[in-house]
């Protein structure tokens, strides 16, 4: 009976098919655990871009007021952004005394990150401007103001206005192929005896939300999503404020 055991040899030539199998298995195991994160990663971006527009849709269709600046297409993705979903009301006597009932959309880019604050009644959304000398100029200070409340605030204070997160890119306008009909002279509110310019959306108003979703999967790997609609807006919205890029604040009545 040969008792002798495995040769060198063949000790060797073991040790290198096990190595060679082994890596192979260590290989397929990589690739499996990558392409799992990957669909991970994937679907999750999906849920969570879907969820972020949807919530957006909702509240902007939900609101009986708006006031937005328009972001510079050369500029979209680096700056914060903020649009008023609800009532804007702005002393006739004093533009710097200002009321806001409703939600405040507020992207911030560094973070990547957005939030949604709610101003339930008057109370809640009173504040006192400075510098304000038009109507106009008060809308552009506001928008600025509510900003300023959440981002100017500590990380783990943003946590209870966090509405989604991995935001690369916000951008709301209306809609590029928009006509407007020809502007009007009315009397001014703000210089009393003299007139000023109105501008009227008629209905429907067409609003385009584009956004843009990032996710690093991996480190240096990421999954992106651009996602967008477009909207109508009949007459629930008595005025919108806006401010196009490059421009200066106008005042829109809906009709």
């Amino acid at each position: 009976m040969n008792n002798k055991g495995l040769s060198l040899v063949e000790l060797l030539v073991a040790l290198a098919v096990s190595a060679l199998v082994l890596t192979g298995l260590a290989y397929m195991l990589i690739n499996v655990l990558n392409i799992f994160a990957r669909t991970n990663a994937n679907v999750e971006l999906q849920n969570e871009s879907q969820a972020a527009l949807n919530l957006v849709i909702d509240n902007v269709m939900d609101a009986n007021g708006l006031c937005m600046i328009e972001a510079d297409p050369a500029g979209i993705g680096s700056a914060p952004v903020c649009v008023l979903l609800g009532e804007l009301s702005i002393s006739d006597t004093d533009f710097n005394s200002v009321s806001f009932v409703g939600d405040a959309l507020i992207w911030d880019p560094s973070t990547e990150e957005m939030y949604l604050s709610t101003y339930r009644n008057i109370t809640e959304g009173a504040f006192t401007l400075s510098g304000a000398t038009s109507r106009s100029e008060a809308a552009v200070k506001a928008i600025e103001a509510l900003q300023k409340q959440v981002l100017d605030l500590p990380a783990e204070d943003r946590l209870p206005y966090l509405m989604s997160r991995n935001v690369k890119e916000f951008d709301i306008r209306p809609a590029s192929y928009y006509v407007f009909p020809p502007e009007e002279q009315k009397p001014d509110p703000d210089n009393p005896g003299s007139l000023h310019t109105v501008y009227y959306f008629t209905s429907p108003m067409i609003l385009d939300i584009q956004m843009k979703f990032e996710l690093e999967y991996k480190p240096g790997k990421y999954y992106t999503r651009d996602i967008g609609e477009e909207i109508a807006i009949r007459n629930r919205m008595p005025y919108i404020y806006l401010q196009r890029a490059g421009g200066s604040m106008l005042k829109y009545q809906c009709q």
